[in-house]
């Protein structure tokens, strides 16, 4: 049997961002993955950092995204130095666009309570916003305008690569194609996990499994999450120069290195169904097009979709569950990315019995388990979170 302080059930960007902190930190670390590290949703997504744009309402989750998005700069040059690979963050801010006039509602909300918290929102009116966006977007968008200065994007899969190859030089073992089918219980306690093909006995397991989190429905209780398909349309456009992402309506546009631009998103709940589909790709394209008329000539390289964990309050489940020993981090939803810095370090402090360095109170599993039970039936799905 293997043994380890810490099996980590997962190798996205959470579980690769716990799997660092926690080695680093001296735990022997052992890290299972159904396939390949990243590549399901963190490979999928984006990159955006954006902890003030997508949040019209005040609450824990932007709290939380803040804390995490100070995080960036010094983990990005610590993984510089650690793995050998640049992850490309630029903290170049976003704009926001009104494209109806709910959009213009929660962006007034949104002006309104960040401004109220001191946070950085700057109202641009045309003149600025060309200025901001290099004269990239069609003339005549008209609605209200909003910047963040302190949002920014990264390149999520050298990310994620990146903080794998940290957590194997802190020694860190990362089990590729082995996924996690069962836990150990004993007494109440978790003290394991099974594979298909071994055994790994663990004084801590943490499910960062994503969508999969639920993987074992012997264990007494539901993990309330469930897949949400977000497809994407990759094009390359060297004639357009966008400094920074912009969001109109549903639709955004993410510019990273040697001109590749990122469209999305979709929000498909559509169960594990992994696929592109026309009228997606046709959707993103001509909302690209429509916000930046030049896109009509771009390349059109790459499609793909992925499965994001949703729960069902819109919140991550971060912490213990009723099994003392099994640890949820789990149900970012399209905010993966922007909050692994801080899952990381809290979930590691968490699996090393201290106190978490960021408050994990409004993300705890036992808001959905009740004392007698055990469980308690999921809250509708209607809560706001990042960029939907």
């Amino acid at each position: 049997m293997n043994t380890a302080d810490l099996v980590v059930c997962g190798a996205g960007v959470i579980g690769c961002a716990i799997a660092r902190a926690a080695s680093r930190a001296g735990a022997e670390v052992v890290v299972l993955e159904r396939g390949e590290p990243g590549a399901e949703a963190s490979g999928a997504a984006a990159g955006m950092l954006t902890p003030q744009s997508g949040f019209p309402e005040p609450g824990p989750l932007p709290e939380f995204a803040r804390l995490s998005m100070a995080l960036y700069p010094e983990l990005s040059r610590a993984l510089r130095e650690e793995s050998g690979i640049d992850v490309a963050f630029r903290g170049c801010g976003s704009v926001r666009l009104s494209g109806s006039e709910a959009d213009e509602a929660d962006m007034e909300r949104l002006r309104r309570w960040q401004t109220g918290a001191g946070w950085d929102v700057v109202p641009l009116e045309e003149g600025r916003l060309e200025a901001f966006t290099c004269g990239a977007l069609r003339a005549g968008l008209g609605g209200r305008a909003l910047a963040f200065p302190e949002e920014g994007v990264v390149d999520n899969r050298k990310l994620v690569e990146a903080l794998r190859q940290s957590a194997q030089a802190s020694g860190a073992r990362f089990r590729p194609g082995e996924a996690a089918r069962q836990l150990t219980i004993s007494s109440g306690a978790c003290t394991g996990v099974r594979t298909a093909r071994e055994s790994f006995s663990a004084r801590t397991v943490v499910d960062a499994a994503g969508c999969w989190a639920g993987f074992d429905p012997s264990v007494g209780f539901p993990v309330p999450v469930v897949p949400a398909r977000g497809q994407i349309v990759e094009l390359f456009a060297p004639g357009v120069e966008l400094p920074m992402p912009v969001h109109w309506g549903s639709t955004y546009i993410a510019p990273h290195e040697k001109s590749r631009l990122l469209v999305g998103s979709t929000v498909e709940f559509v169960g594990y169904e992994k696929k592109v589909t026309a009228r997606a790709v046709t959707d993103l394209l001509a909302g690209a097009i429509d916000l930046v008329p030049d896109l009509r000539e771009a390349e059109l390289t790459q499609v793909w979709s992925g499965l994001r964990p949703a729960s069902s309050d819109g919140l991550p489940l971060l912490g213990e569950t009723p099994v003392r020993g099994y640890i949820l981090a789990t149900g970012h939803f399209r905010n993966g990315i922007l909050l692994a810095p801080a899952t990381g370090e809290a979930v590691a402090d968490l699996a090393a019995g201290k106190r978490p360095r960021f408050d994990l109170g409004p993300f705890r599993p036992e808001r959905f388990f009740s004392r007698k039970s055990g469980a308690k039936l999921a809250a509708p799905f209607t809560a706001r979170n990042g960029s939907w």
